[in-house]
């Protein structure tokens, strides 16, 4: 009877001891999960932080220049102060110039005004009429530049015609 009740004793104490690791077994899984979602979010909000801290420094290098962009891409039937901006170029530089514009072209990728511009000048004029030409505040191309000399000097008096895309919204 002593051995019946060490034997219960033990199978208790044995069943004890398997629900004791049973129970903290679960727990430290819990533990272990919630410590890796824990992990996680910390990572996640770090991310974001970082993310938001980029987004920041973006917005304060944009500044005002999201209204420069947007006036960049006047609409296909209203380009007249790019027009106007032409012909201050061309005053500036006391030049007579001849402006063609076509129609305006839309594809599925953009929309345009294929325009020329001709005068006349030397290789010099026509190097500083691209440079200040580059600093337009539009999205615009120069498609191509030709010089036609009188005298095949580009050094001399000759006719200077461009070729260039005006993006329009």
């Amino acid at each position: 009877m002593r051995l019946a009740r060490s034997a219960i004793k033990g199978g208790v104490a044995l069943i004890c001891a398997a629900a004791a690791v049973f129970y903290f077994s679960s727990q430290i899984n819990k533990v272990g999960l919630q410590v890796s979602e824990q992990k996680n979010m910390a990572l996640m909000n770090k991310d974001r932080g970082e993310m938001l801290t980029e987004l920041k420094t973006n917005f304060e290098t944009i500044g005002h220049n999201d209204q420069n962009l947007e006036n960049a891409l006047p609409p296909a039937d209203d380009i007249i102060n790019f027009i106007f901006m032409l012909d201050s170029l061309s005053e500036k530089m006391s030049l007579q110039t001849t402006e063609v514009f076509g129609n305006p072209i839309t594809t599925d990728i953009d929309s345009y005004i294929d325009y020329s511009v001709s005068f006349g000048g030397n290789i010099h004029t026509l190097l500083k009429y691209t440079a200040n030409f580059e600093r337009l505040p539009y999205f615009t191309a120069i498609k191509s530049a030709s010089i036609n000399s009188i005298a095949n000097d580009w050094e001399g008096d000759s006719s200077i015609n461009i070729k260039a895309r005006l993006y329009v919204k």
